[in-house]
C-alpha cells in the first residue's frame, strides 16, 4: 500500500486515521484469514486485529505485541477484540464497520480489479492474444 494511506475508522464516537500494516504478508494474512472466517466471533477476531495493526497509538495503549501471538490474525485478535469492546469502549457496531473498511481498503490494494490492472500496465487482451 502506498505509505500515504491513510482510512478514517470511527470508535467510541470519534475518528481516528488509520493506516493499514506497511508489510505485505501481515496485509495478506489479514485479508485471507477474514474470506475464511465463517463464524461471527472469527470475523470480529480478525476485525480487532486490522485495527489495532492500523492504528499505532491503539496497538500501544492495549500492550499486545502481534509477534507474541505468532503472526496469527485469529490469535492476535482474540485479545484485541477483548481489548477494543471492554477497555477502550468500543460498541459492536464500531469493530465490525471500522474493521471491514480497513480490510477491504488492504484487499483491494493486495488484489486489484482486472480494470486496474489493465490501466496500471497498458495492458491489452488483443496484444496478449496476437
Amino acid at each position: 500500500m502506498a505509505k500515504d494511506t491513510t482510512i478514517t475508522i470511527t470508535l467510541k464516537g470519534e475518528a481516528i486515521e488509520a493506516t493499514p500494516p506497511p508489510l505485505f504478508a501481515i496485509r495478506e494474512e489479514i485479508v485471507l484469514a477474514w474470506h475464511d472466517a465463517k463464524a461471527a466471533g472469527a470475523l470480529q477476531r480478525v476485525r480487532s486485529t486490522a485495527i489495532l495493526l492500523s492504528c499505532p497509538k491503539l496497538l500501544k495503549e492495549s500492550g499486545y505485541d502481534y509477534a507474541r501471538a505468532k503472526f496469527d490474525p485469529l490469535n492476535f485478535g482474540g485479545a484485541a477484540y477483548s481489548w477494543l469492546r471492554e477497555k477502550h469502549g468500543a460498541t459492536l457496531a464500531e469493530v465490525a464497520t471500522a474493521g471491514d473498511a480497513l480490510i477491504v481498503a488492504m484487499s483491494e490494494d493486495l488484489f486489484p480489479r482486472e480494470a486496474e490492472v489493465q490501466e496500471r500496465k497498458g495492458f491489452s487482451p488483443a496484444a496478449a492474444v496476437g
